[in-house]
């Protein structure tokens, strides 16, 4: 990516529509305002039906706003690709260098008219840190231009409020110079990201947040499964790849300074990505993501991320008000997402084949969720696998997903047997049913395996 203090980039080119499908509610959201959020499962059917309706999540929260705008986004005839190679080349956004104040005018609101959604996204950052130029990250080959990388900018600011902290703030997620969906209430899939780095001494943002932003990016991007407030995600490895942190998760959370914005396109709610150390993730599992986020807001309003942090449950009482909790309440998280992922079915019944590194995720929702009454999800590539509660085991199929029903016997052998090792397991309380496990091989960002689950 290449840096720059630059602020507003070239006109980007124009998009085909793309209709998004349905997105089931949220489990629990943190603000009423979150009603695109919560742990509901998104109805990631790319390469299914395109318009494939959810089925209803959960009984809490409002309906989900934020749909799948699934794979990268098509360049759209000569003048797109006229503005994408002029984009390309230039890097990074170019600031408006008028020679008089009436030009400069002409040209911000030439480009406000040109980009409305990344203007609203920048008048909203114009409100926090006024007239401050922020680093800013383009990739030299966006996505819409061949490239790999979905999002078309991150914009970092020094901020002083609370801790010392860069601020990024992303550009992309949602639709930002024409509007891409049919939904008229949310604008491409309802959301942006950002971040709170704890800063030190550094002149210059650390470059590998954006590789993460990006990496969050493109698994929105391929799969069609939004974000929402409560989504918590592994990394496979330290948030910064090599260093020494207890940092392994992310979790999201409104942004407590940008909350949510109103754009041209439609509402978008400003994610943050708050850094989540490994036994906290474990507790979001068994317990509550929400539950997790608002201890650590009442430590720190802003939720920075300090690679150095120590877990909540390293003080005793905390730990001690979370396992309480944990039994009393179960578990609100109702979907995990995953790569590996896939089922097949037939008159004899229904294979599952999913990667070892689920495993934890697949067990502690099955103890903190069927108990409970509740139902849940792993969410891939495509694919959906829930679990439902129910008196008497069976599985039924809708196009790219499979429900198995769970009794509470099934419920039981699968947390006892199940571990996250490669091999077949097969049960009593359902002989239909079929789980594979699968080796998850560990990737480095330039593709390297370097560790294996399983």
């Amino acid at each position: 990516m290449a840096a720059s203090k630059a602020k507003k980039p070239a006109k980007k080119a124009t998009k085909k529509p793309v209709k998004k499908p349905a997105k089931k509610p949220a489990d629990e959201p943190v603000k009423a305002s979150a009603r695109r959020a919560g742990a509901a499962k998104a109805k990631a059917k790319a390469g299914a039906k395109a318009n494939a309706n959810a089925k209803a999540k959960a009984k809490a929260g409002a309906k989900a706003k934020a749909g799948a705008k699934a794979g990268a986004k098509a360049k759209a005839g000569a003048k797109a690709k006229a503005g994408a190679k002029a984009k390309a080349k230039a890097g990074a956004r170019r600031p408006v260098r008028a020679r008089a104040a009436t030009r400069a005018r002409s040209a911000v609101e030439r480009w406000a008219a040109e980009s409305p959604g990344w203007a609203a996204i920048d008048a909203a950052l114009a409100r926090l840190y006024g007239d401050a130029r922020p680093f800013h990250y383009a990739p030299r080959l966006p996505a819409i231009a061949g490239g790999d990388d979905p999002l078309e900018g991150i914009s970092v600011f020094a901020s002083a409020r609370g801790a010392p902290h860069w601020h990024f703030v992303t550009y992309g997620f949602s639709d930002l110079h024409e509007k891409s969906t049919d939904d008229p209430e949310a604008s491409g899939f309802g959301f942006e990201l950002s971040f709170r780095l704890a800063r030190g001494d550094e002149k210059e943002p650390p470059p590998w947040a954006c590789n993460v932003l990006q990496n969050l990016a493109r698994y929105v991007f391929r799969t069609g499964n939004p974000f929402g407030v409560g989504h918590h995600v592994p990394l496979n490895g330290p948030i910064a790849l090599g260093a020494d942190t207890e940092i392994h998760s992310v979790a999201f959370a409104l942004d407590p300074e940008l909350g949510e914005l109103d754009t041209p396109f439609g509402a978008v709610e400003v994610l943050q990505m708050v850094g989540i150390t490994r036994d906290e993730a474990k507790a979001i599992k068994r317990w509550s993501s929400i539950g997790v986020l608002e201890l650590l807001a009442e430590r720190d309003p802003l939720m920075i991320t300090a690679l150095d942090r120590r877990s909540l449950l390293a003080d005793p009482t905390t730990r001690s008000v979370v396992e309480e909790r944990t039994v009393r309440e179960g578990s609100s998280s109702a979907a995990s997402f995953t790569t590996q992922l896939e089922f097949g079915h037939g008159d004899e019944g229904v294979l599952v084949r999913m990667g070892a590194i689920a495993v934890e995720d697949l067990v502690a929702l099955m103890q903190g969720r069927i108990p409970f009454g509740r139902e849940f999800s792993l969410l891939g590539r495509g694919n959906i696998v829930s679990f439902r509660p129910t008196d008497a085991a069976g599985f039924s199929v809708d196009a790219s997903e499979v429900t198995i029903d769970t009794t509470p016997e099934l419920a039981g052998e699968i947390v006892r047997k199940v571990h996250p090792a490669r091999g077949v397991y097969r049960f009593e309380a359902m002989p239909s049913f079929t789980l594979e496990i699968l080796p998850t091989e560990i990737k480095d960002q330039a593709g390297n395996v370097t560790a294996v689950i399983g």
